[in-house]
């Protein structure tokens, strides 16, 4: 639809990294800042789940953080401390 990719063309200049993945965890959409922080490509990650490509603790991470945000219906702010996590 106009509008869904309306929103894709905002979501694609944040500065910060942003994605859309279904409830499978399986991402569907990414931006550039996301892609730069994992220093992947979109082929590195379109339709493939965390554990395809990022280490099992922080992939467990990020099923908790899903978890939250399906079950409030919120956003998380998340914070790297150092970019080695691959």
């Amino acid at each position: 639809t106009i509008a869904g990719k309306s929103c894709l063309a905002l979501l694609e200049y944040l500065q910060h990294p942003a994605w859309i993945y279904c409830p499978d965890g399986k991402y569907k959409w990414v931006n550039d800042s996301f892609l730069r922080l994992l220093d992947v490509t979109r082929e590195d990650l379109i339709n493939k789940v965390n554990p395809d490509f990022i280490c099992p603790d922080i992939a467990a991470k990020c099923v908790t953080s899903k978890q939250k945000i399906l079950e409030k219906r919120c956003s998380l702010t998340f914070h790297f401390e150092e970019k080695d996590y691959r």
